[in-house]
C-alpha cells in the first residue's frame, strides 16, 4: 500500500477528485491509502472523493485540521492558502504507524506509473523532491541557503515520516518560520528547504514536470540551477512526464480560461469521470504582471522574452540585495 498525502480546503476540492482519479486510472497495478487533510470542508461534500476510492479499492482517511493558525505560532501572509502549510504537521497529524509517504499538491495530474518513487531508499535524508526548474539566487538568498544548496519544488514529496517525529522536525519548522517572523520567501516550501538543508534526496525529474519545465528549454534552466539534472534526463522527462504539476502563469491551468497548457485537455477528461464534470472554468484573475508575461512569452521571439524576464530578475535580486 502506497501512502498518499494531499491538504485541501473546499475550495479546491475538485481538484483533489481530479487527481485522485489520474492517480488510480494511471497506477491501475498499485493499491493506495489517500491521506486527506481537510481544512474546513464538510464531510458531506467528501462522498464524491469517497466514492472514487471506494471504485478503485483504494482506501481513504480524513484528518481535521481547522487549528492550523494556531499550530503555526505565528501570523504568515495571505498571499497563499494556509491549507499549504499542514505538510509541515504531517508527522503528528497521521499515525504513527504511517512512515514512508507521498506528500502532493492537489494542482497535478498523474499521467504514468509512480512505481518507480516507492521504491527509492531516502538514506539519512528529511526529504525527497524535484529541483525547482525557475529558482534564481535571489530565492536562495531570502531563505539564507548557499547557492549551490538544491532546491526543491514541495508540490511532490517523499518524506519519511518517523525521521520526522525522531528529529523534532515540526518544531524546527516552527521555530524557522517564527525566527523569520512568519514571512519566508515561498511559505512553506522555502521552509522545508532551507530546515531540511544538507539532507534532501534529489528525485529524478519526471516525477514532477512543472510548467516552467515546459516553458524553457534546458540550457537556460541550467545556467540560473546549481545542481541541476542532466540535458538527456530532463529532456525525457519533458517527453514523458508521470507526473504533472500545473504551476506558474505562462501557460495557465486547466480549470481556469485561457490556459495554454499542453496537458488541459488530459486533465479535462479526467474531471469529466468526475462529479465536477460540469461546473465551468474559472475566471482569468491572474494580476497584470502575470497576463503581460503569458503574453510576451506567446507574442514575442524566445531570446526577447528570455531577455525581458533576465531584466525582471536581476531588478528583483537588486531590490533584494539592498534589503537584507
Amino acid at each position: 500500500m502506497f501512502d498518499i498525502v494531499i491538504a485541501s480546503d473546499s475550495n479546491y476540492l475538485h481538484l483533489v477528485s481530479v487527481c485522485a482519479v489520474s492517480l488510480f486510472e494511471t497506477n491501475r497495478n498499485e493499491s493506495f491509502h489517500i491521506h486527506l487533510l481537510s481544512n474546513g470542508i464538510e464531510t458531506r461534500k467528501l462522498k464524491p472523493l469517497e466514492s472514487i476510492v471506494d471504485e478503485y479499492g483504494g482506501q481513504l482517511s480524513v484528518y481535521h485540521i481547522e487549528n492550523l493558525r494556531d499550530m503555526l505560532a505565528v501570523e504568515v501572509p495571505h498571499t497563499i492558502s494556509i491549507t499549504s502549510y499542514a505538510r509541515l504537521f504531517a508527522g503528528s497529524i497521521l499515525p504513527a504507524k504511517v512512515d514512508k509517504v507521498l506528500y502532493i499538491d492537489c494542482d497535478i495530474m498523474f499521467n504514468s506509473s509512480i512505481t518507480g518513487l516507492r521504491g527509492i531508499d531516502l538514506g539519512d535524508c528529511l526529504v525527497g523532491g524535484i529541483l525547482d526548474p525557475l529558482i534564481s539566487r535571489t530565492y536562495k538568498k531570502e531563505i539564507r541557503i548557499p547557492k549551490d544548496e538544491p532546491y526543491i519544488n514541495a508540490g511532490v514529496l517523499l518524506i519519511p515520516l518517523n525521521r520526522w517525529r525522531s528529529e523534532g522536525m515540526e518544531q524546527k519548522f516552527i521555530n524557522y518560520l517564527i525566527e523569520r517572523k512568519g514571512k519566508v520567501h515561498h511559505h512553506d516550501q522555502g521552509i522545508i528547504n532551507a530546515v531540511c538543508a544538507s539532507r534532501k534526496k534529489i528525485l529524478p525529474p519526471q516525477f514532477n514536470v512543472m510548467s516552467n519545465s515546459i516553458c524553457y528549454p534546458w540550457r537556460d534552466l541550467r545556467k540560473i540551477n546549481t545542481p541541476f539534472y542532466s540535458r538527456d534526463e530532463y529532456e525525457a522527462a519533458i517527453v514523458a512526464p508521470a507526473i504533472i504539476h500545473f504551476t506558474g502563469a505562462i501557460l495557465g491551468r486547466p480549470w481556469v480560461e485561457e490556459c495554454t497548457h499542453p496537458y488541459a485537455k488530459k486533465f479535462m477528461q479526467y474531471k469529466a469521470m468526475t462529479t465536477y464534470k460540469n461546473i465551468p472554468l474559472k475566471p482569468n484573475n491572474q494580476s497584470i504582471l502575470h497576463r503581460l508575461e503569458g503574453a510576451l512569452y506567446r507574442r514575442l521571439p524566445f531570446w526577447l522574452f528570455k531577455l525581458y524576464m533576465q531584466s525582471i530578475y536581476h531588478l528583483s535580486y537588486l531590490k533584494h540585495s539592498f534589503r537584507i
